[in-house]
């Protein structure tokens, strides 16, 4: 059981491991980032223009931590990108 994804992807040939994965990458890893950086900037620009707009300052808080979680979620996009290149190296070092 150690060896089962080596083993497997030893025997699936080097380029069609790579084949598969590019295509997975390429139609839904990063269209699904891209869609989680979009969602990710509308929340923190929605959450600083009602920030700005809030000027008796009743609900300064709900939209500095909006900002904050949006933020965050802008970090975690670029660590997921980082993480897919990541996966990306490590594949094509052992299909190789």
């Amino acid at each position: 059981m150690k060896g089962f994804l080596i083993d497997t992807v030893s025997a699936a040939g080097p380029g069609r491991v790579e084949q598969v994965y590019n295509a997975i990458r390429s139609e839904v890893i990063y269209p699904l980032i891209a869609l989680g950086f979009g969602f990710a900037l509308i929340y923190f620009l929605y959450n600083g223009w009602m920030y700005i707009r809030n000027v008796d300052g009743s609900d300064k808080k709900k939209y500095q931590n909006g900002l904050l979680y949006g933020i965050l979620g802008l970090s975690i996009m670029s660590a997921a990108v980082g993480l897919v290149s990541i996966i990306q190296s490590t594949i094509n070092s052992i299909a190789r």
